[in-house]
């Protein structure tokens, strides 16, 4: 059998197995599309604040009314998924884009943010230096006619009936290679709405945390600095912030997060602890005075996610002549 037979018959079988994967899709409803998002019922008359399980990386959507803050976009392969659930939602356009800080974790997938939304004003660290993330950001902001504006210390805003403070950032634009320095550039937000208080805190470690402490008051909700790494979430700085609730953004990872003593120092405090890797997307509500807590089994992690049988063919069939580069001759 020559080799140009070889290569019909294996397209013919490839063929025949999509379309019978295809069919088991339908019947099945387990697909790609499926996989990715509906459309919740959203009470625009509440704050409302989703957690997006990203994997080991941070990712937080906030609404307030018609007010769209997006604060970090996961991985490079996050942003994809990030944009579809906000477009699910009908959302459009961000009114404010926060990148805590330049790591990947953090502002990968902000460049498929900015290409598949529109986009108000972009808060990010001040960086000197060329990063495949943050060069890829810049690329598409440019692409949009729109600039990064630096934030600083005691900056406020408002989102809705909402109000934010900017609680620490550096601008001075440390060393790549100086992780530390590069975390302790996070920008930290305060978000008060009612009665409530929330807190994102970045990759910021406990230097930061010291820092703050004699400005911080009891808080709701703890957005838990650095994916509940040792370096930060310090005893003496949750004795004084005292959350309601704790969530930690994490996913599977080398680095031992979250952190065993500073699952202890939460538990000493008795806040009540979520994390995406446990509890997927989580969703918190408030009118501003009761804060009411969903999950949503919504796996944004473009790393991690789990593809459909169809999808994995798919891929098999666009590599299939660098699978077998010999039977593309005749």
């Amino acid at each position: 059998m020559s080799k140009k037979n070889i290569r019909n018959i294996l397209v013919l079988i490839v063929i025949i197995v999509i379309i019978c994967g295809v069919c088991y899709k339908k019947l099945n409803q387990y697909n790609y599309e499926s996989e990715l998002y509906s459309k919740i019922e959203i009470d625009k008359s509440l704050l409302n604040i989703f957690y997006l399980n990203v994997g080991q990386g941070d990712s937080t959507v906030i609404m307030m009314g018609d007010y769209i803050m997006l604060i970090d976009a996961g991985n490079p392969s996050d942003g994809y998924y990030i944009a579809e659930f906000l477009k699910a939602q009908g959302i459009e356009k961000i009114d404010y884009l926060i990148g805590t800080h330049i790591d990947d974790d953090h502002i990968g997938g902000m460049y498929k943010i900015i290409e598949e939304m529109d986009i108000g004003t972009v808060y990010v660290p001040n960086n000197q230096y060329s990063k495949s993330s943050y060069d890829s950001m810049k690329s598409e902001l440019e692409q949009k006619d729109k600039i990064i504006s630096i934030t600083n210390v005691d900056h406020e805003y408002m989102l809705g009936d909402a109000k934010c403070k900017v609680l620490a950032v550096d601008n001075s634009s440390p060393s790549l290679d100086n992780d530390e320095a590069i975390n302790d550039t996070s920008i930290v937000i305060e978000l008060e709405y009612g009665t409530t208080k929330y807190l994102f805190m970045g990759d910021a470690s406990s230097n930061i945390e010291r820092k703050l402490l004699e400005e911080l008051s009891k808080i709701e909700v703890l957005k838990v600095a650095h994916h509940g790494s040792n370096k930060s979430t310090s005893r003496e700085f949750l004795h004084i912030v005292r959350p309601t609730y704790s969530i930690i953004s994490v996913g599977k990872n080398s680095y031992g997060h979250p952190n065993s003593e500073v699952l202890e120092r939460l538990e000493e405090i008795k806040t009540n602890l979520y994390t995406t890797q446990n509890n997927g997307t989580i969703w918190i509500k408030s009118d501003g005075n009761l804060i009411y807590i969903n999950h949503l089994d919504y796996n944004i992690d473009g790393a991690n996610r789990k593809v459909s049988y169809v999808e994995n063919l798919n891929i098999l069939t666009l590599y299939y002549f660098k699978i077998f580069p010999f039977l593309s001759t005749t």
